[in-house]
């Protein structure tokens, strides 16, 4: 599905867009739900997510579903830009827009 990715200093434009796929398991010890979220651009972005590493990024899903996440790890492909976020809170807030 199609995903907006946002800084949260700058919700006038966004960081990037590309496709998104969002994992779901439970947590074994607190028996909680985790997210993450594998983010693909194609080509290469003006904004490379890299640089964001150890800051809150909002992702915006084109479901309607919002979330704080933090970059995990990036990686360039052939054909762009893998990254991995960790899901930092839950789906139901209204972050942007």
């Amino acid at each position: 599905m199609q995903a907006t990715i946002w800084n949260p200093e700058n919700l006038k434009q966004p960081l990037v867009t590309g496709e998104a796929e969002v994992t779901e398991w439970v947590h074994a010890a607190k028996g909680a739900p985790r997210f993450r979220v594998v983010f693909i651009t194609q080509g290469v972005p003006d904004n490379d997510l890299a640089q964001y590493k150890d800051r809150v990024l909002y992702i915006a899903l084109e479901d309607g579903r919002q979330a704080k996440v933090q970059v995990q790890y990036t990686s360039t492909l052939p054909s762009g830009i893998i990254t991995t976020l960790r899901v930092l809170s839950g789906w139901e807030e209204r972050l942007v827009g």
